[in-house]
């Protein structure tokens, strides 16, 4: 539809030249967040595993219901286009990583079908894991700032406080790989030492 040669903007060229084309902020900042995401075999392999563990339980009502009598926040599928929406995929692991854990390998026991049961065991070595939960926590860290993403969708933004908030965006991002990534290390370090001593 963009196309400059045949498509929409060339039309509405014809008419008005000055009608310039201007790329959605919000997009474009969901584009460069999957580009990050796929560019880094840790994401992506993180962000799969993540999709596993909602598979797992979203298989059948049963376990889905065994899974929601013991999370309070629900597992949600990933989108790949609005990465803001993984926030809430990710919410329920980053701050019930023991009780997802604990359902998982309480799901290992009560199936009879093998595939199930080894499904349910691997899962649970990855959530138990130190490099998926630093994923986990890294991962939650940076998509709650991109909730900026929701904000330049309105009707009423002005463009100097969309340039504000995307500086403000950048700031944060920078002040995470420079200091508050050992913050991240030491969180996925206390979850793994907690799951270790309450599931052993």
């Amino acid at each position: 539809m963009k196309g400059k040669t045949k498509g929409v903007q060339a039309q509405l060229l014809t008419i008005n030249p000055r009608a310039l084309f201007v790329p959605c902020g919000e997009h474009t900042l969901n584009l460069v967040v999957a580009n990050v995401a796929e560019s880094s075999p840790d994401a992506s392999g993180y962000f799969g595993n993540l999709q596993k563990l909602f598979t797992v339980f979203s298989a059948t009502i049963q376990r889905w219901t065994v899974l929601k009598n013991r999370v309070d926040m629900s597992l949600k599928s990933l989108s790949e286009t609005r990465w803001e929406s993984c926030i809430r995929a990710i919410k329920a692991v980053r701050y019930q990583t023991m009780q997802v854990r604990k359902t998982l390998l309480d799901l290992r026991n009560q199936v009879t079908e093998p595939v199930t049961s080894t499904e349910s065991q691997s899962r649970a070595e990855e959530v138990g894991s130190y490099r998926f939960l630093i994923c986990t926590v890294l991962w939650y860290d940076i998509l709650c700032q991109l909730q900026v993403s929701k904000l330049l969708q309105s009707t009423t933004m002005q463009l100097d406080v969309a340039m504000s908030l995307l500086k403000n965006t950048k700031a944060f991002l920078v002040r995470y790989r420079d200091s508050r990534f050992v913050s991240a290390q030491t969180s996925a370090k206390d979850i793994c030492e907690e799951m270790k001593s309450r599931l052993c």
